[in-house]
């Protein structure tokens, strides 16, 4: 399938309450089927500066779920709602 529209991102490699933080970029999500479950597999490009990188998903509109943190520039989430719209962000 294609890359999703749903999905942004941004992130902040120190904390500064007086800083916005910087957008990730080239996000983009991907669906999969594995052993008969759906997954949806994340990658972005890096970020100078940061050390981990935090994903959130909000279902259809609803409030935004933080799913967990990682080091790496791809993440994928186990569990999407189906017939919903996931949206991502990192």
């Amino acid at each position: 399938s294609s890359p999703s529209t749903e999905v942004e991102g941004f992130t902040i490699s120190k904390v500064n309450p007086n800083a916005k933080p910087q957008a990730v970029s080239g996000i983009h999500g991907k669906t999969y089927i594995v052993n008969g479950k759906p997954q949806v597999a994340l990658v972005w490009s890096a970020l100078e500066g940061a050390s981990t990188y935090t994903v959130a998903k909000s279902v259809s509109g609803g409030k935004w779920k933080v799913l967990g943190t990682t080091p790496n520039t791809a993440y994928i989430d186990t569990l999407p709602s189906k017939d919903s719209i996931n949206g991502y962000r990192i």
